[in-house]
């Protein structure tokens, strides 16, 4: 007869039942192969009581032919069969090779019997007659056995799983590293190399790693920062990391290149530190555009210096002979004018008028010339305040007219340059004045604060501005009106524009003839 113990899934045994098998795993199944069948249903019951699932066979051939299909673990067999002996069925088991524990029902005393199913690969034997306790202890210690093989097994199936996952998550990370620009080195507590990237090799212009591999991480610096990297080194041992610290790096061929380094300490499973991990990235390209970035300011610099000195040169030239002319013109309007006629005297006051509108056109164009090069301090300026004092420079115009000039709710306090906001809110202010026909001329100035700005207007009552003139308005020179109508030199509001723009904002105007004009302009909150 013939007990097998399967591994298709059954249900939990009930709550207090025999055996030895583990309740947490799979219900065990005996195969029981047995000719007699008073005897096979007798174990049959026996078995039961301790929880086990039986199946019944009567010859061997069948239940090979079950065990080929189900994976039985432990089988109980008959010496002698209608169609084979015990030991031959054993052979047959170990042919099909199943996770079988395979006891024997001997005859008493059978010597050769019991040791021919040993080397068959018998689990155990039994002589009969078979005591029911000696039986079952035998079945329960085979299923304990035959459940620790299935767990050994289950653990090292898990564990190869977990290898390979771990293999290829090892694969898959090795892969991303190898394709960052930056240069991966790992090395010991004594900065020795241990491992590195492709581009740790390209990097130095080194063959393969393995010619790197077993260097020192020094041997890659330039010995004038040696001492430097020491220091780093220890200061990432005991603070863990180090940050975009800058050496001057060496290839293999001893050329010089910039690069910065970050390290992290390495630590084992036990927090022990075991070595260290660097990131280099090559900045040559950058520190090679900061060097020629420098270069340009400097130049820059150099030319801004050049341009002012002569800005301020051709600027004293030019109003040396217009102040001679200036002079003449006077005395002999004051000396002379009644040896003149009407007309002569006009032609001396043309000739005044003309000299101090070209000293205006000089100031204007100097100072256009400074935007941006001049005065670009960045303070801390309330607006409100800075109104107030245009308001104090403009104060006679702003009597002579009758007019006023009002600001609606508060200004902004913003980083900026003083000197060109005052001279935006000055040009500005002061032209809606003069550009003003009205019996009180007004100009109101606000502010609004948007998500990315600031929206400022000036608006005034004057004469407003034709629509055909919006478009050439901030151009340098160009008027809307004629120069004996209002005084200026039509420079102002191309000094505007500029300004604004080298603040980041821009500038625009909204208006019509004989209806005010309104000037926006935006200024950037940051």
């Amino acid at each position: 007869m013939l007990y097998c113990i399967c591994t298709e899934r059954r249900g939990a045994c009930e709550e207090g039942a025999g055996g030895g098998f583990d309740r947490g795993m799979k219900r065990p199944s005996i195969l029981l192969v047995e000719d007699n069948a008073v005897l096979r249903e007798r174990l049959r019951a026996l078995l039961s009581v301790d929880g086990y699932e039986i199946k019944t066979v009567g010859k061997g051939e069948e239940a090979l032919a079950l065990i080929n299909k189900e994976h039985c673990a432990v089988c109980l067999i008959d010496s002698k069969l209608p169609d084979m002996t015990g030991v031959e069925l054993l052979q047959g088991l170990n042919e099909l090779d199943p996770p079988t524990h395979s006891i024997l029902i001997t005859p008493f005393a059978a010597r050769e019997i019991e040791l021919a199913a040993l080397k068959a690969g018998a689990y155990a034997y039994i002589e009969q007659p078979i005591h029911e306790e000696e039986l079952r202890a035998v079945i329960n210690r085979a299923v304990e056995v035959y459940q620790l093989q299935v767990e050994r097994e289950r653990m090292e199936e898990a564990l190869r799983v977990s290898e390979a996952n771990y293999r290829a998550l090892e694969e898959s990370m090795r892969s991303v590293l190898e394709s960052l620009p930056e240069a991966i080195t790992i090395t010991d507590l004594n900065a020795t190399i241990v491992d590195c990237t492709k581009a740790t090799v390209r990097m130095h212009g080194y063959a393969d790693k393995e010619e790197l591999i077993g260097k020192t991480a020094l041997q890659l610096i330039a010995p004038r920062d040696h001492q430097r990297a020491v220091a780093n080194l220890e200061k990432s041992l005991t603070q863990g990391f180090v940050r975009d610290v800058e050496y001057t790096f060496l290839t293999k061929g001893g050329e010089e290149f910039h690069a910065e380094l970050s390290a992290s300490l390495k630590k084992d499973s036990n927090g022990k530190p075991i070595g260290f991990v660097a990131i280099t990235k090559d900045i040559t390209g950058r520190k090679r555009a900061e060097e020629e970035l420098k270069r340009q300011m400097n130049e820059l610099e150099r030319a801004n210096r050049d341009l002012e000195d002569f800005t301020s040169t051709v600027s004293h030239d030019l109003k040396v002979p217009l102040r001679s002319l200036q002079a003449f013109s006077t005395l002999l309007m004051d000396d002379y004018a009644e040896l003149l006629n009407e007309t002569g005297r006009g032609y001396l006051r043309r000739v005044k008028e003309a000299t101090e509108r070209m000293e205006a056109l000089i100031e204007d164009l100097l100072t256009l010339s400074r935007v941006g090069r001049k005065f670009t301090e960045v303070e801390t300026v309330d607006l409100g305040e800075l109104v107030e004092e245009v308001k104090s420079d403009l104060s006679s115009r702003i009597r002579e007219r009758g007019g006023e000039v009002v600001v609606a709710g508060k200004l902004p306090t913003l980083a900026t340059q003083r000197v060109w906001m005052k001279e935006l809110f000055m040009n500005l202010i002061d032209n809606g004045l003069k550009f003003n026909r009205s019996e009180k001329p007004r100009v109101a100035v606000s502010s609004e604060e948007r998500e990315g700005d600031y929206l400022f207007t000036v608006k005034d009552n004057g004469i407003g501005i034709d629509e055909r003139y919006h478009a050439h308005l901030f151009r340098l020179f160009e008027r809307a009106h004629l120069p004996s109508e209002y005084e200026g030199t039509g420079a102002g509001l191309a000094i505007c524009k500029k300004i604004v723009n080298e603040l980041g904002g821009s500038i625009w105007v909204e208006s019509r003839s004989g209806e005010g004009s309104t000037f926006y302009f935006t200024l950037p909150r940051n």
